[in-house]
């Protein structure tokens, strides 16, 4: 899982828009990682497991944005 600002459009998502469109100081994405063939079609058998490593992720993250 990665945590990271981007400072340049990418893909044109929604934090592509936040940053750029809304003015928002900051935006984040959460990157999941891929499956199947090198693509992003992950395996059903590792779903569970991702899940719980994002949750801890967001956790962290949520602690992290409320301090300051």
């Amino acid at each position: 899982m990665c945590f990271g600002v981007k400072p340049d459009a990418a893909a044109g998502g929604s934090d592509d828009w936040a940053k750029g469109g809304a003015d928002i100081a900051q935006s984040f994405t959460i990157e999941l990682p891929g499956g199947g063939s090198g693509g992003f079609d992950m395996p059903p058998s590792e779903i569970e497991k991702t899940v719980k490593q994002v949750l801890e992720g967001l956790k962290v993250f949520a602690k992290y944005a409320k301090s300051g």
